[in-house]
Parts: C-alpha cells; structure tokens; sequence
C-alpha cells in the first residue's frame, strides 16, 4: 500500500509550497531537487567546486512550478539518490535537533505547510505528546517511530514516493546521481565511482575537463564542512538496523529499494 497518494500530495504543495521553482534567481543555472538527507549540501558543494555557476539546491516539491521547468529547459535539473535506508538513520539523528519536548513549538523539519491555514506556509506542527515520547526513546526505538505512519504521519518514506513519481515524470534537462558515486573514499566509496559522477555532472553541466584536472584536491573539498554534516558514510543504516528494523522497513518500503536498485539482504 501506498504511503500517500502522489497527486493528493502534489495539490496540497501546489498550494503551499515555500520555495517555487519560479523563484529560482534567473543567474542560477543549475537546480539540486533532493529527498532531505540525501546529500544536498554535498552535491552543492560539488557543483561549485566543478562549474562555479549558479547553483538553487531545494528539498524535492511537488507545484506547478515543474511545468515551469519543463518549459525552462535552459535550468538543468541534478536530483541526488541516497540509499533510503542511510536517509532513515541521517534523518534521526538530525531530527533531535528539532524534536524537543520543551520546544514550544515542535516541528517537522521536512515539510512546510500547514493545510488549516491558508497561504501561510509553516512546520508541519507535531504534538507534545510525541515529543516526549520521543526525549525518551533509545535510539532503535525512534528509528521504529520514524518508519512508522501511525507515529509520525509524514516519514521520509513518503518523500521517496513523491522522488518515484517525479523522477517518473521528470523534465528533459534532468541529470540523476547517486550519493554513494559521488562521496568518495572518505565517504566509503571509491575514486573510481567518484571520478565517473564528477564526469558524468561535468558534462551535464557543459564544462570541458580532463579527468586529473578536474578532480585534483576534488574530495577534501566537497567532504563534510557543512552545519546539518554529522558522518556521510555509506551504507552507516547497516551499523543501526537491527533485524527487527529490517523486517519492519522491508514490509512498508512498497518498492523503493528495487525502484531505485538498493535491494540489499543483511
């Protein structure tokens, strides 16, 4: 069963969305349309060491404004692609920054609007009472929250739906990378991968290079150094899944690991 249906989705964006594609600054020549916690900062990062153009990075939105797109094809598009499972884990650990039992007003950072109020964009506003659910939980059990629809009504699983129906129905100029080529050594991958992404977005962007030009000092600059970086490693979802958390991802996760070719057996 689906998490939400695409288009109910779309419809609520369209009318709230905080960050339109029109809005794109005309001198940006290149757009980052990412799932939050896939990489954005480091395939930003990677862009302007490569091409130093004008870069828009922004979490994945679903408006009208992708017509926009379709009909601006000067704007190329990147979308980066992280193992959904590494997504989870990131997501956590960065949720704690947010979800604060003593916040006065506790928010979920992935999605900004709220449909009872009209043309005001806002956190998707979550209860005290998961919020101290939350403060309380060990780190295995907030991973079961975040998995969980009946806990947290809007899971970054929802988000890799919405990735699947754009990438579906992406626009032309639309380049897609995956983060476990781009990361590196440093990140635990290799130089081969990374080489091969850092081409393939080179000429994406229509920036002639050698190979050994390009990439001299090009992983110790794009690595971490960036205020929401806390590890980057691939594959890190295996350190945290416990089997039981394997089995419960595998039931709701509808398809997403064979979509995007991340079938993986512990």
């Amino acid at each position: 069963m689906a998490f939400v249906q695409v288009e109910k989705m779309r419809q609520l964006c369209k009318k709230f969305s905080p960050c339109p594609i029109s809005h794109v600054p005309p001198e940006s020549a290149v757009v980052i349309f990412s799932v939050p916690k896939s990489g954005t900062n480091l395939f930003r990062k990677a862009l302007e060491f490569i091409c130093g153009c004008g870069i828009y990075a922004s979490h994945l939105q679903f408006t009208d404004d992708n017509i926009y797109l379709r009909k601006h094809l000067e704007i190329k598009v990147i979308v980066p692609l992280r193992d959904p499972r590494d997504v989870l884990v990131s997501s956590v650990y960065h949720a704690d920054i947010y979800y604060r039992a003593d916040s006065e007003t506790p928010q979920h950072y992935n999605h900004l609007f709220d449909p009872e109020i009209p043309d005001k964009p806002m956190h998707y506003t979550l209860t005290k009472e998961f919020m101290l659910e939350w403060t309380r939980a060990s780190f295995d059990e907030k991973l079961m929250m975040y998995m969980d629809p009946e806990k947290l009504p809007i899971s970054p699983l929802y988000d890799f739906e919405l990735l699947d129906d754009f990438i579906t129905n992406r626009p032309l100029n639309t380049l897609i990378v995956r983060y476990e080529d781009i990361i590196g050594p440093l990140g635990g991958g290799d130089t081969v991968h990374q080489k091969k992404a850092v081409e393939r977005i080179a000429n994406f962007v229509g920036i002639p290079f050698t190979t050994n030009e390009l990439y001299a000092n090009f992983s110790k600059n794009i690595f971490g150094d960036t205020s929401t970086f806390r590890k980057g490693t691939i594959g890190s979802w295996k350190d945290h899944f416990k089997p039981y958390h394997t089995e419960y991802f595998n039931k709701i996760q509808n398809g997403i690991l064979e979509k995007f070719l991340y079938r993986e057996i512990l």
